[in-house]
This record gives structure tokens, sequence and C-alpha cells, in this order.
């Protein structure tokens, strides 16, 4: 008799016997289907991928994965992928529509230039000719703006030589000579939208994986709660070093999935290949955190981003921005491995920030709660971070928090009012492992304006220059050579955050020879190196 698919997501948590029956006896019938509905297959491939991050013997995960790859060659060979409700899922043969950035085009047109096209483009006529004067070499511009094309779209097709649009601007943009933010911009002006095919070499989300490791069997009940700070605390396994092979696939992974997705992050189009470390936190689960490359960071505190892998198998994404103790932090986990082990994920998640960082205190930003987000709002979102220990920065909300927690307690079927929810979300919240100071990237910014207002008289080119002036060999700060004008900008500009800093001539040798060191690794080495040794500076700043 066959086994329905609700019934086994329902006992898909538990281990007894029975249950274990029937998810095996499920596996079993997915590997001899031969059709689906379109909703079929998308709770199908969600429930072989939760079984795939939670298997209960290694004979059942190579069946699992079995399982998943028929059913995901059954959705590519079948009319399903055209489906509109299968579009946006990220499964195999769909054509999705979204927008991505030009360096994660670059990307995927070099390694499919067949699969990905023009869909729309959202600018009009008047401003696409501006764009496209900017990108063209200067012999060009003169007849492209007089051109006897009526549309930027005709003129493209007929002296680029490019049969599909999408390769043509690309080259344009690629030829430009132009600086990555200015390039990036002007297409960001276009307002572009792509489509592409999730066909080889695109993975689709169905069949992404980490690097591989020993699979972690369960075969108890899942972790429901954690004790968050005391977890936090414990070291982290030996990180055994990654072959560069392994580097790429972190990275290609993290893109692929997301990108089917219709996503991306910052860490995973401009990841530094030098900045990749995969952590062990047990259980089967692996944390990937990615540095960006110096071109693309943050210009004072570092963004560290993340994919987790549970037996090898994309289970959420997200990033910490990082400065010293303090670290806002980001966190999604994919729909299919929700209402699992998420408590015990996200504690692992801070342990993985805090043991290779050193943050202490921890801030979730209101989105993540529900403020400006249905979703987040309507799930309970605020009550999650609340059971983790964090809790509303501003004292009212935090008396509101704990009234309502107590009537939970008190009644099981109480539910928060919306209306509540979203006083209580006006805010971020924040954890504290240790007592520090909340010191952020607004308030150096807003030192930096008030040094320079004060002291230059608001005279930026001024400040600029006393910047100069005192980081120089004269003041016995040794700055490094070879810096390409790119890097020198980086340089000037992030030294710009010192000026609140008094009296930094007299520095002894040792400091100097520190902030040196500190600003050599976000101008050109890894970001993590920079993140792990920030408090030094802030203690500068504070003082």
């Amino acid at each position: 008799m066959p086994v329905h698919t609700d019934l086994v997501a329902s006992v898909k948590t538990r281990f007894d016997p029975e249950s274990i029956q029937l998810r095996q006896s499920w596996v079993e019938q997915c590997l001899e289907r031969k059709r689906l509905t379109v909703q079929q297959a998308i709770h199908s491939i969600d429930l072989l991928l939760f079984f795939l991050a939670h298997p209960h013997s290694e004979n059942f995960s190579r069946k699992t994965d079995l399982a998943c790859r028929h059913i995901s060659q059954l959705i590519a060979h079948s009319n399903l992928r055209l489906h509109p409700d299968l579009i946006s899922e990220g499964l195999p043969g769909a054509t999705i529509t979204t927008q991505y950035s030009l360096s994660l085009l670059y990307w995927l047109n070099d390694l499919a230039p067949h699969l990905i096209q023009i869909e729309s483009i959202g600018a009009d006529e008047a401003t696409q000719q501006e764009i496209i004067a900017q990108i063209l070499p200067q012999a060009e511009r003169e007849y492209f703006e007089s051109s006897d094309e009526p549309t930027v779209s005709d003129w493209m097709k007929k002296y680029t030589q490019k049969s599909n649009p999408l390769h043509a601007l690309l080259d344009l943009f690629a030829a430009s000579g132009l600086d990555e933010k200015i390039k990036t911009y002007l297409f960001e002006k276009l307002d572009i939208f792509v489509q592409l095919e999730l066909a080889s070499p695109v993975i689709p989300r169905s069949l992404t994986r980490g690097i591989n490791r020993p699979i972690f069997l369960h075969t108890e009940p899942f972790i429901r709660s954690a004790d968050v700070k005391d977890l936090i605390r414990e070291p982290l396994a030996p990180t055994t070093q990654l072959s560069a092979e392994e580097i790429e696939h972190l990275i290609h992974h993290k893109r692929f999935h997301l990108a089917a997705l219709g996503r991306e992050t910052d860490p995973g189009t401009y990841a530094d290949s030098r900045d990749v470390q995969l952590l062990d936190m047990g259980r089967g689960m692996h944390i990937a955190l990615y540095g960006m490359d110096p071109d693309h960071r943050l210009p004072l505190d570092a963004y560290i981003g993340f994919m987790a892998f549970k037996n090898n198998i994309p289970y959420a994404y997200g990033g910490a921005w990082m400065m010293g103790d303090n670290a806002k932090i980001g966190i999604n986990i994919f729909p299919p491995f929700r209402g699992g082990e998420s408590a015990w994920f996200f504690a692992q998640l801070m342990r993985a920030y805090h043991q290779s960082y050193g943050p202490v205190a921890f801030q979730a930003e209101s989105y993540q709660l529900g403020k400006d987000n249905p979703e987040g709002l309507e799930s309970g979102a605020f009550w999650f971070y609340y059971r983790l220990g964090f809790r509303p920065q501003k004292k009212e909300l935090r008396k509101l928090a704990d009234t309502e927690w107590k009537k939970i307690a008190a009644n099981k079927s109480y539910r928060t009012s919306l209306k509540t929810l979203a006083r209580l979300v006006d805010d971020e919240v924040a954890l504290q492992i240790e007592p520090t100071g909340m010191f952020s990237t607004r308030m150096a910014s807003r030192s930096t304006s008030v040094c320079i207002r004060n002291v230059h008289s608001g005279n930026r080119s001024e400040a600029l220059e006393y910047v100069r002036h005192t980081f120089s060999p004269k003041n016995g700060f040794v700055v490094p050579k070879g810096m390409s004008d790119t890097e020198k900008s980086r340089w000037e500009n992030w030294l710009l955050f010192l000026l609140p800093i008094q009296d930094i001539t007299s520095w002894n040798d040792q400091d100097k020879r520190q902030i040196l060191e500190l600003a050599g690794h976000k101008i050109r080495g890894k970001d993590s190196d920079y993140a792990t040794n920030l408090n030094w500076l802030l203690a500068k700043l504070n003082s």
C-alpha cells in the first residue's frame, strides 16, 4: 500500500520503529516513481533533503540520496519544470527570473553562457543610453550618442556581434576600464532581470552539497533547547586544512544553492579564497565561514558570512557583522529544516563566531524579528530569540517582553497579539555572554564626522591630509610599500576612523606597529585576522 507523503512528514522527527519503517517504505516508493504532481515534487524533495540531513542509518542515507537524485531527474525531464509553482523552488530544469549582481553574472556567464539571458530592463531608454555611453570607449561615444539606431538594443545587435544581449552588455562593462564600484552602480541603475535555467553545469538546490564528511546518525529525539551561554564557551574541535579544490567547492556550492533560489550574499559572491574555513560543530553539523575579498569589504567592521551543512546538506546561511566584542548576526534556515534543531543550531552558530573571532555580545536586527517583515512577525520569531536569551535593548520593551512571557508560561494556549509583537520588534535584541559596551560602526562613523567638524572645520580634504601627514614614516609609522591606487585610497579612508584618537604620534613603537598590522589585514590581508585583532583599536577609540 502506498505511503502518503503527509503521513511521513508528520513523523519525520520521530525515531521509533514504526516511524523509521514508514520513512524507509516512502523512500523506496520514491525510487519507483515514474511521475509526479507539482506539489508532490516540491514536498518530496524537501522531505528527502530533511532525511538526508537526519538519517538513522548509512544505508538509509545512501538510498535517500539515490531517491533525491531520481526525483530531481524526473522533474528535470518533465513539463513540471515549467509550472509557475515550481519556478521559485530552485529545482532541476526550472528557469527562474531574478536579479543578480554584476559580479555574480560574470561568474554565471563564464560558467554557463547558454543558460542565462536578459528577461527585462527596468531602466527607460534615456537612462540606458546614458549608461552605455559611460561604459563605451571614448572613440565610440560620439557616434553612439548620435546613432541612427533607434534603441540601445538595436545598436548593440548591430555593433557588438553578440546574439545574446546579456553577453554583449557584460563584455561592454568588462572592457570599460571603470572602477568596480562605478561599474556596479551603473549596472544596478539598469535594473536588469535575468532568466537562469537550472541545468548542468548550474546545480539546483536539491543537488548542492558540502564537502564529504562522516555521517552523523540520528536515532534519538532531537535537541529542542540549548544552554546557550555554556555551549558558546565550548572550544571548537581542531580544524583541518582545506585543499584549494575543497575551498572552491564550498564557494561554488554556496553560490549555486542561493542562485537557484534567486538570492546571493556578498560573502558568497565576493568570497576570499584565502579566508574560507570549515568548522565541525558536532552532530554532523559543519559551518563554513567566508571572508570577503579586499575590494568588497566593509570599511570598519568585518562581515564574515556562513553556510551551514548538516550531514553535507545545505542547512542555513547568513553572516555576522563584527566590531570587536559586538556582532550583529543574521540567519536564514532553509525551509525543509525549520522546526528541527533550530535552537541548538543557532547556539552552535554563535559558538562558531565567538570561538573564531571573539565577540561576546550578539545582536539581531529588528527585521529578523518581524519589523517590516510580515512573515517573521506572524511566525513569532521574536520568541525564538527570547528563548535563547536575547532581550530588547529598550527598558520599556524588555519589561513588556517579560510580562508577555509570564502570560505564555502560565497559559500554554496564550498567544501574543500581532499588535504587541509589532511593538516588541521595534528595536533589536541582544544576547551578552559577558558584560561589554555596545559599540557600532554607526558610532565610529559619527565620531569621525564630529572630529572633522570640530577639529578641521568640516574640511574633509584637510582631514585627509592630516591623516597622510600623521601616519607617515617621519612619525614612526612604516607605511606598506607597493600599494596600488585602490589600496592607498582604502588605506587612507580607513585611517580617517582614527581621527578621534588623541596624541597618535606619541604612541610607542609597538602600538604603531600594531595599528599598521591591523590596517594591513583590512586593506590587503584577511578580514578574519582583522576581526580577531580589532578589540585593541576599539579600546583606543573608546578611551
